[in-house]
């Protein structure tokens, strides 16, 4: 090879030395200067668009806060333990003669078996008691009835941890 390059004119090794550099800049720029460029405008567009979200998180944040919603939660009354209280507020929200069993549980937590309760109705209560009392499901096994609507579910509550 340098045998053959040593045989062309000087012109021609110009033109040969000049196209190897072209083509070794067009290489570069394509293989590493294009791409990096690419990576870094699609980069700076997610940073724009978590920087958005950020803002708009602080924004409904101060809202909440605001509201009164956040460390606002009721505990029932002083001393009423979880027992007392889904038994309370169940029957309060007519699930009462739903409830085939209530059983607490070592944790701290409340076992709960209701057959043939509206859907509906237990997830109404459900909420109530989360957003009220702080209280929020552990597990659940609900199994639909023949009747439209109609569930059977075994439930754990308990009191949330904040």
């Amino acid at each position: 090879m340098k045998a053959w390059y040593e045989e062309l004119n000087s012109r021609e090794r110009s033109i040969l030395l000049l196209g190897g550099g072209a083509l070794l800049l067009m290489l570069l720029y394509s293989l590493l200067w294009s791409p990096l460029s690419a990576e870094s405008e699609r980069l700076q567009r997610d940073i724009e668009s978590q920087r958005a979200t950020l803002a708009w998180m602080q924004q409904a944040a101060q809202q909440v806060k605001a509201s009164g919603m956040v460390n606002n939660t009721r505990r029932g009354a002083e001393g009423e333990s979880l027992l007392t209280l889904v038994d309370r507020t169940a029957k309060k929200a007519v699930l009462g003669g739903n409830i085939k069993r209530v059983q607490p549980d070592k944790e701290g937590a409340v076992r709960i078996w209701l057959e043939g309760v509206e859907f509906n109705s237990m997830m109404r209560w459900l909420a109530t008691l989360s957003r009220e009392y702080g209280v929020v499901l552990g597990n659940s096994n609900i199994e639909k009835q023949s009747t439209a609507g109609l569930v059977d579910a075994r439930l754990t509550l308990k009191r949330s941890r904040s």
